[in-house]
């Protein structure tokens, strides 16, 4: 009766575990060249502000494994620091700065949840918690994929700064407001680490 017991329990906690089988691993590291930018209008013009790409020098880990014909990502993340962006100018770079509330929160965290519903030959839609502002939102996001020797993924994402919190400022006594709704815009060229 004990020997039976025992394997009861056994099969139950195995039955439970939530470890996925068969876990792959690369390292990437983003090019120089690649792209990062968010784009937002206001009622008199447009502003851009792009990533510093050279700031993103650590290779990132990826874990993934297949999991219902999708493919599940384990904590890959790309941490962008707020101060890392450039607007163009260095009023505009501290508004910016101001407005993803910085002195709280220094950075944009990209969390890739998995990679489904491939749209083509040369596309996917990729589920991503976006943290900014000290609130996490998930977005699924259209992406392309080229491979020409190295790995190119783009794409872009319109979302709103209520979404995270984020009051979009006016300035000139209310003369000038920002929109809610920015794009995230990406051109990352991948290189894999080996």
């Amino acid at each position: 009766m004990k020997r039976v017991l025992v394997l009861v329990v056994l099969l139950i906690s195995f039955g439970f575990t939530k470890k996925p089988v068969n876990v792959k691993r690369m390292t990437v590291e983003i090019a120089p060249e690649s792209v990062l930018f968010v784009h937002g209008m206001t009622n008199v013009k447009g502003f851009k502000c792009e990533y510093k790409i050279d700031q993103l020098k650590s290779p990132i880990d990826i874990q993934y494994y297949h999991k219902n014909g999708k493919i599940k990502l384990n904590n890959t993340s790309l941490v962008l620091n707020n101060v890392s962006f450039d607007c163009g100018g260095k009023a505009i770079n501290k508004d910016f700065v101001q407005l993803l509330k910085t002195d709280d929160y220094p950075q944009i965290k990209l969390t890739l949840k998995e990679i489904h519903e491939i749209q083509n030959k040369n596309g996917v839609n990729v589920l991503v918690d976006i943290e900014m502002a000290g609130k996490t939102n998930a977005y699924v996001i259209p992406v392309s994929i080229k491979n020409d020797g190295e790995l190119l993924i783009s794409g872009d994402l319109d979302l709103g700064l209520n979404d995270f919190g984020i009051i979009p400022p006016t300035k000139f006594l209310g003369l000038v407001h920002v929109d809610d709704i920015v794009e995230i815009g990406f051109k990352l060229y991948l290189k894999e680490v080996r």
